[in-house]
C-alpha cells in the first residue's frame, strides 16, 4: 500500500481491536472459547497487512455502551465492532470509510400481534445502551415506552420474560436471533447506518493507514467474500449482496440528523 504502517503499531507488533463478544457473525465467542466473526477476521486482515502476521492481533471484548470510552481511554488501538456513523460519534472519534451497511428493526415473538413499528406505540421496546434505537423511538414514537440493556442476551431474556414487546437492533443481528428460534419474527424498518472502524481524532496515521486498508480489501472484494464465509445462507447473501464496499460499488456515511424518522 502506498500509506505507510503507522509507526506506534509497527514498533508495538500487535494490533489491539475492541471487538463485539456477543454478537453474531461480527463477533461472538465459539463453543471453543475463540472470539470469531466477520469483525475479527478483518481485525485480522488489517494485522496481516500491517505487521505480515494475522495473529498479530489482541482482541478487547466490547460492549455497544463502553465501544467509545476504550477508545478514548488507550485500552485499544482502533474499535471494529458494529460501531455504526452518526454526526454525533463523530464529534468524539475518526471513522473510516464504512465497510458495512444495516438496518435497524425489532424482533418480536409471533404470539405479539406486533406488525409493524406504528404497533409499538404505548407498548416497551427493549434495546441497547450505546445504540441509537432508543433515541429513534423517542424522537419518532414518543408513545412507546424504552428500556436499555447492556448486552443482547439481557435484552433478549427480557422479551422472552414479556417486559418488553419487541427489541430493537440492528437486522444483521435480529435476523439471525429469528433464524434460531421459530417463536420469533423480525418487523419493522428504523432507518439504515453504516458500519466504521472508529480510531481517535488524533491519531492520523492510523486514520490514513486503515482507510487505505479498506481501499485495497475493497478491490480484492474482502468484505463480501468474509460474509458469504460466515452467513453462509445464499438468500442472505443475495438480501446483503451490496451491503459491503466492493469492487465498483462505494459506500457513503449519510448527512443529515443523527436520527432520522
Amino acid at each position: 500500500m502506498s500509506v505507510a504502517v503507522p509507526a506506534e503499531l509497527r514498533a508495538k507488533g500487535v494490533l489491539t481491536v475492541g471487538v463485539k463478544c456477543d454478537y453474531p457473525p461480527f463477533g461472538y465467542v465459539d463453543t471453543s472459547g475463540n472470539t470469531v466473526g466477520y469483525d475479527v477476521d478483518f481485525a485480522r486482515e488489517l494485522a496481516q497487512l500491517a505487521l505480515g502476521n494475522p495473529n498479530a492481533v489482541q482482541t478487547q471484548c466490547v460492549s455497544s455502551a463502553d465501544r467509545i470510552p476504550y477508545l478514548t481511554t488507550h485500552r485499544v488501538d482502533i474499535v471494529i465492532a458494529t460501531l455504526g456513523y452518526n454526526a454525533d460519534r463523530a464529534r468524539v472519534i475518526a471513522f473510516s470509510k464504512p465497510y458495512f451497511s444495516q438496518t435497524g428493526r425489532v424482533i418480536v415473538t409471533k404470539a405479539s400481534g406486533i406488525n409493524g413499528v406504528k404497533d409499538f406505540g404505548g407498548k416497551t421496546v427493549l434495546t441497547l445502551k450505546g445504540t441509537p434505537y432508543g433515541k429513534w423511538f423517542n424522537d419518532c414514537l414518543p408513545s412507546a415506552k424504552v428500556t436499555e440493556y447492556e448486552t443482547t442476551s439481557q435484552a433478549l431474556i427480557a422479551l422472552k420474560e414479556g417486559r418488553g414487546v419487541g427489541y430493537a437492533d440492528d437486522d444483521t443481528l435480529l435476523i439471525g436471533l429469528a433464524g434460531k428460534d421459530p417463536s420469533l419474527t423480525v418487523v419493522g424498518a428504523l432507518y439504515s447506518s453504516k458500519y466504521g472502524v472508529g480510531m481517535r481524532l488524533d491519531d492520523d496515521a492510523m486514520i490514513k493507514w486503515v482507510d487505505a486498508a479498506i481501499t485495497k480489501l475493497q478491490s480484492q472484494d474482502f468484505f463480501f467474500s468474509q460474509f458469504k464465509k460466515w452467513v453462509p445462507d445464499k438468500h442472505l447473501q443475495d438480501l446483503f449482496s451490496e451491503s459491503m464496499p466492493r469492487p465498483g460499488h462505494d459506500l457513503n456515511y449519510p448527512a443529515g440528523p443523527v436520527v432520522h424518522c
